[in-house]
């Protein structure tokens, strides 16, 4: 196991335990679909915490979309 993959939090090892779990559960004639993201703010600077190549260096801002609703441009969304 790399230093890389032991520094992982939590929320990184929770959301691949979903997804490993949700292609088991496909695999046995379950169907839905997950959508996860997950952002830190922190004085004003926002981390996107499933790519941890960029850090607080990665470009992010809160949008409104077409209906209005808000979210966080350039954030990486999991399916």
């Amino acid at each position: 196991v790399s230093e890389q993959e032991e520094e992982r939090g939590i929320i990184p090892r929770a959301v691949e335990k979903i997804f490993e779990e949700a292609t088991a559960r496909k695999e046995m004639g379950w169907d839905y679909s997950i959508q996860v993201s997950h952002v830190e703010i922190y004085n004003e600077a926002f981390r996107d915490l499933l790519d941890n190549r960029y850090g607080f260096d990665k470009q992010m801002e809160i949008k409104n979309d077409s209906s209005g609703q808000p979210f966080v441009s350039n954030l990486i969304t999991m399916e």
